[in-house]
């Protein structure tokens, strides 16, 4: 049946229709294709249970700035992924307000939610411009914040461990100890804002005010996680406090360390003597040792000269160990983690069966003993380090530096790791490892029981670094990369050529069998 010129154009007119018709609809309708790996952008199982089960509206109401969409395009996912996580009930409510045209400022600053600085760089002109991109969760009454976020990939996670607190109306708590005569406010700056925005509550607490504290504890508080930064300073008491804490069911993360490094001068170490942390954790059978270990796998660091015009020079340094993925544990503390840094750690003796090594370095790390016939008894200068095992007649090998110990007899979790400036300001300003911050969330969701906020917190994780991934698995990639560039790659161009010349010859032949009717 052949269709009239008039007809076609009734088409067309219909089919524009249609077509506006569905962009008016798509307004009122959410609906989005997550084609990532791993469904990154899809409300995971867990969190969609969670949310099913709410009886009250929750309100989300999502404070952005216009201008953050051009200088951030990721940040339009963050809408997406709060549509797609209020579709999962009715109850959920979602409304985006632009914080400044509403006059909010005043009120969102007594939340907690403060504008951020961008820099942006015209033609002719450098410019700073104030953005806001904040969540704020309402339920019952009750409201918990997302002071700042650009990026839709954590957000789930932050969605739900709000909603979890919201619902439970419990504060996920946890005590933060500094016991190695350095300081929270300076020398871990950084550890409590990191935890908070990550949804804990911290609660600091003195090694004097814990002994008085845990022989007074409920089931309840022995629940709550204790972080230890250090241990040098605790008194064989202090030590005998943590200790029952622990083996009473307590769980505990602890940063120690065998050697006291000069982080503020010349990163000499010198032997931390009397530390009585050390036998209990003998007896526990994980324990680190007396030796500082070094790796090729390591963060290179840049060095430069107090001359007129500085030299630079960039270096690796063995001392602060890279850790590798392919070599961390398949539990979810360290899954997901990569690019973790250690600082003049030490090597674990791992002598506990029930044991799990979370974190061990490269095989070609070695250790580096202590020789007293000189002072200091550590070689710890970047340009006298020796860069390889081979170089300095060392042994290479593999060595435990973080372990998972549960204890027996109703007793606790303990995570020790073989380096007390793990999470130190003053590292993590030269190295920006996020990650470190990273694993201590990981590991006190994880002694926190958190096992749905610790698996949704590692769905946001994706490693694009080749040098991270098994030979094995490039070997394998690599027929499946060749198949697809040299076999389907050519097929499809061949196919879309051919059948572009196939419809314009199909074309010829209706217009020559037009002309002779």
């Amino acid at each position: 049946m052949k269709t009239t010129p008039k007809g076609r154009k009734v088409l067309w007119l219909l089919f524009t229709l249609f077509f506006i018709l569905v962009i008016l609809v798509s307004n009122r309708y959410y609906c989005r294709i997550d084609l990532t790996e791993g469904r990154r952008f899809t409300v995971s199982e867990g969190t969609r249970l969670l949310l099913q089960d709410l009886r009250e509206p929750l309100r989300l109401t999502y404070y952005v700035s216009p201008q953050l969409a051009k200088l951030y395009p990721q940040t339009r996912d963050i809408k997406d992924f709060l549509l797609a996580y209020s579709s999962e009930n009715p109850l959920i409510s979602v409304v985006q307000v632009d914080p400044v045209e509403s006059g909010l400022e005043q009120i969102l600053a007594s939340l907690g939610v403060m504008g951020r600085q961008i820099q942006t760089t015209g033609k002719s002109s450098t410019e700073f411009t104030t953005v806001y991109s904040a969540v704020i969760l309402e339920y019952l009454g009750r409201s918990l914040v997302i002071p700042f976020i650009l990026s839709a990939d954590s957000l789930e996670y932050e969605l739900t461990s709000r909603v979890l607190s919201l619902v439970q109306q419990e504060i996920r708590q946890i005590m933060v100890m500094v016991a190695n005569g350095m300081t929270l406010e300076e020398d871990y700056s950084y550890v409590v804002p990191w935890l908070e925005a990550s949804g804990f509550s911290c609660s600091w607490v003195s090694p004097q005010e814990f002994l008085l504290l845990q022989s007074e504890f409920s089931s309840a508080e022995r629940k709550i996680p204790l972080l230890v930064l250090g241990s040098s300073a605790l008194t064989q008491e202090e030590v005998l406090g943590i200790q029952n804490f622990a083996e009473c069911g307590g769980n505990v993360l602890l940063f120690t360390s065998t050697g006291k490094a000069d982080i503020y001068g010349d990163w000499t170490v010198v032997p931390s003597y009397g530390d009585y942390f050390t036998p209990v954790l003998e007896k526990w059978g994980v324990w680190p040792n007396n030796d500082l270990l070094c790796d090729i796998s390591c963060f290179p660091i840049t060095l430069y000269s107090d001359e007129d015009v500085p030299q630079y020079q960039t270096m690796n340094y063995p001392l602060w160990v890279a850790s590798l993925s392919r070599y961390c544990s398949e539990n979810p503390i360290t899954r997901c983690l990569e690019g973790m840094h250690f600082f003049w750690a030490n090597s674990l003796t791992v002598n506990n069966s029930a044991a799990e090594v979370l974190v061990y370095s490269s095989p070609s790390a070695w250790i580096m003993a202590p020789d007293y016939n000189f002072q200091p008894p550590f070689i710890t200068n970047p340009f006298m380090v020796y860069s390889t095992a081979e170089q300095g007649g060392y042994v290479s090998g593999q060595y435990p530096i973080v372990a998972l110990v549960p204890l027996e007899h109703g007793g606790g979790r303990v995570i020790v790791v073989a380096d007390q400036y793990f999470v130190s300001t003053m590292m993590l300003d030269y190295t920006a490892s996020s990650s470190n911050l990273d694993f201590v969330v990981n590991s006190l969701l994880y002694l926190s029981d958190e096992s749905l906020l610790l698996e949704i917190k590692n769905r946001s994780y994706v490693s694009t670094a080749l040098n991270k991934v098994s030979p094995e698995i490039l070997v394998d990639k690599k027929v499946v990369v060749l198949i697809i560039i040299c076999i389907l790659m050519p097929l499809l161009v061949s196919f879309i050529i051919g059948l572009i010349f196939f419809i314009k010859n199909l074309k010829k032949r209706k217009d020559k069998c037009l002309k002779r009717n």
